[in-house]
């Protein structure tokens, strides 16, 4: 599951990172940021729909522990976007904040 994004989202991500190569950093968060928007507003709920339409119940309900982890990853985002600059060790932590939350999920 935590691939699923990144493989589904492939061509926003490349056009992202391409447009912040060229320094347009609001363009490329506007990419990234809208591109995990129409998952969260669009993807899930209608996967929960589906999920009743066919008779196998999907719910939100989620555990203290992803909720955590969402918080944390979300605080974390959001103290690099704010800073307005960035460079190779702040990409370096949101990679490492991504794979220690699915490591945490897969060993738990």
């Amino acid at each position: 599951m935590i691939i699923l994004p990144i493989a589904g989202n492939a061509c926003e991500h490349l056009a992202a990172v391409v447009m912040a190569a060229k320094n347009r950093m609001n363009l490329s968060l506007g990419i990234a940021i809208g591109s995990g928007l129409q998952i969260s507003m669009f993807a899930i709920p209608f996967t929960v729909l589906v999920g009743w339409a066919i008779g196998c119940p999907f719910s939100l309900d989620v555990d203290l522990f992803a909720l955590l982890a969402l918080l944390f990853s979300v605080v974390h985002a959001n103290l690099i976007i704010v800073s307005g600059s960035s460079n190779w060790l702040t990409g370096l932590t949101l990679i490492a904040i991504y794979v220690l939350v699915g490591a945490t999920y897969f060993f738990r």
